[in-house]
């Protein structure tokens, strides 16, 4: 009684594919905002709704959403505490479990608020919401090491949740998972620069050449004022990938 049925499941699926950077979060719930994709919700008793994320705070860790439409659902939703959200976000399914849901208004109409999920199983993670920078588009982070020593990669791609950097010269010896680089700085050039402290949570060669490359993936760590000028130049990065 009062479990839901793919519980079990949700909490053994593969760590590989979870997310937990409170900024990550935020990027993929905005993302379906944006989409206005339909969320499916399922309470504890086996109570279904179907809904719309209509509001994320970052900064806060809440997002919003359509209070259904039925008053018996939404009481049981209120009632819950272990609550299903799932959904299909660009072909890409997508789930977290939140443990409760207030009731709240929303521009002059009632909704429900939440606080940030500690995850979210996201399967195709490498999909992400990333723009990718064209080859001819040599744009550059360049910060220093916990140990002093500065550096300079080329930027592969980019999200609100972190950004790709590649290069031959830095290796995961010289920069290796768990590296922090605090003055980390993407310039893009007339586009503008960011500023954001990152961390280095993945490394992979790339190829079997002598000297291969290095794909480095980093997790802001904050961006704070930067956030607008991530999302400006994810767009800006797809439609330049676009153009032929």
């Amino acid at each position: 009684m009062g479990q839901l049925s793919e519980v079990d499941n949700y909490e053994l699926a593969d760590d590989r594919h979870r997310i937990r950077e409170r900024l990550q979060i935020g990027s993929v719930l905005r993302d379906a905002m944006s989409r206005q994709c339909f969320v499916n919700i399922e309470c504890e008793r086996g109570v279904h709704l179907v809904t719309t994320i209509l509001e994320v705070n970052t900064a806060d860790g809440t997002f919003v959403y359509d209070w259904g439409g039925s008053e018996s659902a939404s009481a049981a939703l209120k009632a819950s505490q272990i609550i299903r959200f799932s959904m299909s976000l660009g072909g890409v399914p997508v789930s977290f479990t939140i443990h409760q849901a207030d009731e709240c208004e929303f521009e002059g109409r009632r909704a429900f608020e939440s606080s940030f999920p500690e995850d979210i199983l996201y399967i195709q993670r490498r999909e992400y919401f990333r723009a990718r920078a064209k080859i001819a588009m040599p744009f550059q982070c360049e910060g220093t090491l916990p140990d002093g020593q500065k550096v300079s990669l080329s930027v592969y791609d980019l999200s609100l949740g972190g950004v790709g950097l590649r290069s031959k010269d830095i290796t995961p010896e010289v920069m290796p998972v768990g590296s922090v680089i605090r003055d980390a700085s993407l310039n893009f050039d007339e586009y503008g620069t960011i500023k954001a402290p990152m961390k280095v949570v993945t490394c992979v060669r790339l190829g079997n050449d002598v000297k291969p490359w290095h794909h480095f993936g980093c997790a802001f760590l904050s961006l704070g004022s930067a956030e607008p000028m991530v999302q400006k130049m994810v767009f800006a990065l797809e439609r330049s990938t676009k153009k032929k």
